[in-house]
């Protein structure tokens, strides 16, 4: 296994017990994929792990109802997909408006001044998109984000 493999097996294993934490990490893992909208959020990825640290995360948060799906992709070969979608109904669009409040709250980095709120968002985009070299070779962290906006906005928490 690689060594960014074996990192963000470590971090999937600590828990995350303060709320305020959950939603930056939350926030870190959102942006970097772009995939909160006015409708909902539905992220997708091929680590079960991640899927499932979401999952937990947004229980931990809301009451809204969360799909946890799992698919075989047979696009450009087959693959295992682990999506999660959080899709907030008629009856619950008012929490769903509350939780985007508390998520966003996080865009405006003068706001985040807690380190464990800081620490929080950039582990989310590391376990998005991130990448750590083992420092046995080089020192080297890479995030791998397709969102120019999303990217500009996390060289400012960096």
């Amino acid at each position: 296994m690689s060594y960014s493999a074996n990192v963000k097996r470590e971090i999937f294993n600590l828990e995350n017990t303060d709320k305020d934490t959950i939603y930056a990490e939350l926030f870190g893992i959102f942006i970097a994929k772009n995939v909160i909208t006015e409708h909902g959020i539905y992220f997708s990825t091929e680590n079960v792990s991640l899927a499932k640290r979401i999952y937990s995360n947004l229980r931990a948060v809301t009451n809204i109802p969360i799909q946890l799906k799992y698919v075989i992709s047979k696009r450009l070969g087959t693959h295992k997909m682990y999506e999660v979608i959080l899709f907030p109904t008629q009856h619950n669009q008012q929490e769903y408006k509350s939780f985007l409040k508390k998520i966003y709250f996080h865009k405006n980095f003068s706001v985040v001044e807690n380190e464990k709120q800081l620490a929080g968002i950039i582990r989310g985009f590391f376990l998005s998109c991130g990448y750590i070299k083992s420092p046995e070779k080089a020192y080297a962290m890479d995030f791998f984000c397709g969102y120019r906006r999303f990217c500009h906005l996390f060289v400012l928490f960096v």
